[in-house]
């Protein structure tokens, strides 16, 4: 499977254009996609044979719900959405409820 490059990136529920310059581009959130981990990603499809869980952040602004409720579907995965949550887990309240999330799946 070949990387295709595709003139847009999806953040949140709107597709918008980007700039690849020198195989990076700037996401909404601040940060900065590699084109090398995108191809990375796609090239190496995950399938899973384990339990796997999932933690989403309501206000995740780089993975659409509609995305990673698909991607859940697809490899058979509890998905749980964390009011309130963002794409990386980083106020007291956030990593609290990332324990609490943890601590009731340990049986798993």
């Amino acid at each position: 499977m070949s990387c295709v490059r595709r003139p847009h990136y999806v953040s949140g529920n709107k597709p918008r254009p980007v700039k690849w310059v020198q195989g990076l581009a700037p996401a909404d959130c601040g940060e900065t996609l590699s084109w090398e981990y995108l191809c990375y990603v796609r090239e190496h499809p995950i399938s899973r044979s384990i339990p796997t869980e999932i933690l989403y952040g309501e206000r995740d602004a780089l993975t659409s719900l509609e995305t990673v409720t698909g991607f859940a579907a697809r490899i058979n995965a509890g998905l749980t959405v964390l009011r309130g949550g963002e794409h990386w887990f980083h106020t007291e309240e956030q990593m609290e409820a990332l324990k609490k999330w943890l601590t009731e799946r340990r049986h798993l």
